[in-house]
């Protein structure tokens, strides 16, 4: 940092006597430019993925052995080129448990300040899909653990894919920024001068800091990338620099030349810099300006993956991303009601020291509790890799295993609690735990209920909220065609009510199969490929649209389920300079909800069934999702009320869904 101000330091006194030179001659020559020298620095960043291969761990020993050693010997080497790495904690595990020279030497880095560890989360999980409890636990955990390991977190937040997530601040009191690229910005058509935005939302100041794809010159220096990819890329396999082999084969050639462009930058007076290290210098030398817009989540390359429709809708690959979040956002709520049951007990002495040790949501004493392992599973279900670009079949299965056995482990611990002596006198026979006002009923009458109203035609809905309602498939599916069913509804809990109208839509898949949110049984691709829905061969492109006047939305991001933020259409692109191809807005919906304050309801879907991404035009919503395998259930709910009485109904259904035992 100090050769970096002294470097400024000369320019400016360089630049400084140009000017004085030019004003004492009295010279005027219109049209030359001077061309001052910056200080140049380089940053770089390695995204290091365990689970590049979700499923196979046998992979595990090539990615550290054929890549992430070498990168980190090579920078041991040049003490002076500060760098970084960014993965998922179950990295950092395992190299602590099979490689202690390697993890002796990334200690020693840490420490030195030359490694910074951008470690946020266990797994390289997706988090746009999901309310905030799941995302902060898997946060809490790493931090405990790498303070465990004697390792020190950069302050900075870098997710899997560069998921910017805007409620980041409500989930991570000890990281100050998150890092959002300029071409996430752009896509949104905002684009901020300074590398350090302040970000004032949900009541929680942070900074978001901009990273630049390519060269620049920003905070007075010239800045660039070395490096900001999938570090299994940089030196493994052929010399393409996206190529990556099946088994990750070290490529010296690609090594070596990394290493040769270093030492070229060095004798070029090159500093070397981890991101902390520049976000630091630019905070500290005022490059920071307020953000001023309200930026979406998104990932990385927003223009190419439509901002996260690759993960939330597009079903390339073998799985249908809709059905898979939907079963880890299911496995998500029985955690959290089977957590509020464990709690409940032993605070009224139903459990023990011992069973709550064992039982639960803690590490203690080098041991995770049995709660702690089912949600660490589904923490380890949600990488991006589970759904996102072109998912294999063992990395669809690796979802499915991984939220079955989380919920089995939630089966073993809510029976345990169960056969306690005292339980039935605690709690009765029969109980409803609700996640959403922390109780435990045992009352019947006091349980939330779901009545059924009757059956209403989707022209009567329309009729309601002004709403043209149309779904469509795949042309080849004509034998199929799309199942509805409209109800009108009433959910009563103790001191509140809300009528609403559930619409259930199902689709045919490719194969004629439809897995449940909870078991199933392993299907071989074999299997699979002799359960052809007869008279098909391609897969099933499916949407849903409610037509109306949504020029103006309120919905819930990730992270934040418990508030809405107003957006206005028109402050974002749909077509921008004229082009054929529309520029997307997705909303996740954390929450299910999107409310539509022109007619004062909202489309509430069921995230426990279905979880796609909400297409936002001015003139309609769409839920889509194309390239379905399997048959499919999809559930919405259109909602009367105010935005808070959505809000309301819209937890309860899905981020605080309550079960009844």
């Amino acid at each position: 940092m100090e050769q970096l101000r002294q470097k400024s330091k000369k320019n400016s006194i360089f630049l400084a006597g140009i000017v004085a030179t030019i004003a004492t001659l009295g010279i005027l020559i219109p049209g030359i430019v001077l061309w001052v020298n910056h200080p140049m620095i380089s940053t770089s960043y390695y995204h290091y993925n365990l689970q590049y291969r979700a499923g196979q761990e046998q992979t595990y020993p090539e990615i550290v052995e054929n890549s992430l050693q070498h990168i980190i010997y090579m920078y041991g080497n040049h003490s002076t080129w500060n760098y970084t790495i960014e993965c998922q904690f179950m990295l950092i595990e395992y190299v602590h448990d099979n490689y202690p020279t390697l993890f002796d030497e990334i200690q020693a880095q840490n420490s030195r300040g030359q490694l910074e560890l951008i470690v946020v989360q266990f797994s390289s999980a997706f988090h746009v899909p999901y309310p905030v409890k799941n995302f902060r636990e898997s946060v809490n955990y790493t931090s405990i653990r790498m303070e465990e390991y004697g390792l020190r977190q950069s302050i900075l937040i870098l997710l899997q894919e560069g998921q910017w997530l805007p409620a980041f601040g409500q989930a991570v009191p000890n990281h100050v920024a998150a890092i959002l690229s300029i071409e996430q910005c752009g896509y949104f058509n905002y684009y901020p001068k300074q590398p350090v935005l302040e970000w004032n939302f949900g009541g929680v100041k942070k900074h978001a800091f901009m990273i630049p794809w390519f060269p620049r010159f920003e905070a007075g220096v010239y800045h660039h990338q070395i490096y900001t990819q999938d570090g299994e890329k940089i030196n493994t396999g052929g010399y393409g620099s996206f190529d990556v082999a099946v088994d990750f084969d070290f490529n010296p050639l690609k090594q070596a030349n990394l290493e040769k462009r270093h030492i070229e930058l060095e004798e070029n007076g090159n500093l070397f810099m981890t991101l902390e290290d520049f976000y630091n210098y630019c905070v500290e030398n005022e490059y920071v300006e307020s953000m001023e817009k309200y930026i979406p989540e998104t990932e990385w390359v927003a223009a190419q993956y439509q901002t996260f429709w690759t993960w939330m809708g597009q079903g390339s690959g073998w799985t249908d991303d809709g059905h898979l979040l939907a079963r880890i956002y299911n496995a998500m709520t029985i955690t959290q009601a089977t957590e509020l049951l464990l709690n409940k007990s032993y605070t009224h002495a139903v459990i023990n020291d011992t069973n709550f040790a064992e039982w639960g949501q803690y590490r203690i004493g080098g041991q995770d509790g049995k709660l702690l392992q089912a949600k660490k599973l589904v923490w380890e279900a949600q990488v991006t890799d589970t759904t996102g670009i072109s998912p294999r079949y063992f990395e669809f299965w690796y979802g499915m295993n991984k939220t079955s056995d989380a919920l089995h482990i939630c089966s073993e611990i809510i029976e345990n609690i169960r056969f306690k002596p005292t339980f039935n006198t605690v709690f009765g026979n029969n109980l409803q735990i609700n996640p959403y006002t922390l109780s435990i009923e045992n009352q019947t009458s006091s349980f939330l209920n779901v009545t059924d109203l009757g059956v209403l035609s989707i022209c009567e809905i329309e009729g309601l909220f002004d709403l043209a309602i149309l779904s469509t498939q795949s042309d080849e599916y004509a034998l199929y065609p799309a199942a509805l069913e409209v109800s009108r509804m009433n959910l009563k809990a103790n001191d509140w009510s809300q009528e609403y109208f559930q619409l259930n839509f199902k689709f045919r898949g490719k194969y004629n199969v439809e897995y449940n949110n909870t078991g199933d049984n392993y299907i071989s691709e074999e299997e699979l490929n002799s359960m052809n829905t007869m008279g098909v061969i391609s897969k099933n492109d499916i949407s849903i649209h409610f037509f109306g006047n949504w020029s103006t939305v309120s919905y819930s991001p990730a992270l934040l389920e418990n508030e809405s933020i107003n957006l206005v259409r028109d402050h974002y692109y749909s077509f921008p300079y004229e082009s054929k191809a529309e520029w997307w807005i997705l909303l996740s919906a954390c929450n299910g909800m999107v409310y539509n304050p022109q007619g004062g309801f909202g489309i509430v879907k069921n995230n426990t069934v279905r979880h796609l991404a909400a297409n936002w035009r001015s003139t309609h919503i769409e839920f889509a999702e194309t390239e379905i395998k399997y048959n499919s259930t999809h559930q919405y709910f259109i909602v009367p009320g105010t935005v808070q009485e959505v809000l309301r109904f819209a937890n309860q259904i899905n981020s605080y869904r309550w079960i009844t035992l």
